[in-house]
């Protein structure tokens, strides 16, 4: 069984491969919008004329896409195999689905580029064997995504079936050691957390971004399951986990007159003269949008 600090390092490892992957993709989307555009202009104005030879080579490219996305999904599908909590499994989960998705735009992208070639590509053995290799890598991570998905809904059943904390209990997450070497007498009335799931490893795009004091002391007790950033080095990728979620939601979308404090890179309403966050004052030269 992968110890918490593997896991918690594998999935760090997973998240910003995808958000490699992720960089990639878009890349080669513009590419493919910016050629498929030149393709039908040429069309329009010479209907014999043939697309550029560059064609196999970018299908080549996809078909390498599709691969690295078969290869995460089926990554995430181990990683939920045995999950430290359900929530992590489940967001995996979602992951792999999402590459699953960009896979399969690949797929469509190599399969426009066969159409473009006619004629030409209807004996070559070499485009056939890169579309071949482009349906199985579809296929793979499609497959990977199913067992991810169920391993993260086994997991969250699982969950579903502990016994949930006293309502209204108000204890530190904090693990009381006497409790877990059967010593603690206090029971009920103990301040520190009796629950196991409060010494399990928090993501790092769920930790906050702020410097844990008491680790800079070599005082904290917490380990993986501490909210807080546990050197400079996990609180950069804390900050870079951040904002890739808020890239990828909607939600966080920059809307016109909003800013991204230059301190710590929070994105700040239109309206906010300094940041909420870390009280850095607006720039200047930026346009200040009134109260509504």
């Amino acid at each position: 069984m992968m110890g918490y600090g593997g896991q918690q390092a594998a999935y760090a490892a997973q998240a910003a491969q995808m958000a490699s992957y992720q960089q990639q993709a878009a890349a080669a989307q513009q590419t493919y919008q910016n050629q498929m555009a030149g393709y039908s202009q040429a069309q329009q104005q010479q209907q014999q004329q043939q697309p550029p030879q560059a064609g196999s080579a970018q299908q080549q490219a996809y078909a390498q896409q599709q691969q690295a996305y078969a290869q995460y999904a089926q990554q995430a599908a181990a990683l939920t195999s045995n999950p430290a909590d359900a929530m992590q499994a489940l967001q995996m989960a979602d992951a792999a689905e999402q590459a699953v998705q960009r896979a399969a735009w690949a797929a469509t992208a190599a399969a426009a580029f066969e159409a473009h070639e006619g004629g030409r590509s209807k004996g070559d053995t070499y485009i056939a064997s890169i579309m071949q290799i482009c349906q199985q890598a579809a296929e793979t991570a499609e497959q990977a995504a199913n067992t991810c998905r169920t391993n993260a809904n086994n997991a969250k059943a699982v969950e579903e079936m502990l016994p949930p904390g006293g309502r209204g209990e108000k204890r530190s997450r904090v693990p009381c050691k006497f409790f877990e070497q059967g010593l603690c007498q206090k029971g009920s009335d103990c301040p520190l957390s009796h629950n196991p799931i409060d010494k399990k490893p928090i993501p790092l795009w769920q930790k906050r971004q702020y410097m844990c004091t008491f680790f800079a002391d070599d005082k904290c007790i917490r380990g993986a399951s501490c909210a807080f950033a546990h050197g400079p080095e996990e609180l950069e990728m804390i900050k870079k986990f951040k904002a890739a979620l808020k890239d990828e939601n909607p939600k966080w979308a920059k809307r016109p007159g909003d800013w991204d404090c230059p301190q710590c890179g929070d994105r700040q309403f239109a309206r906010n003269g300094s940041c909420r966050k870390c009280g850095e004052p607006r720039p200047l030269g930026l346009p200040v949008v009134g109260r509504h």
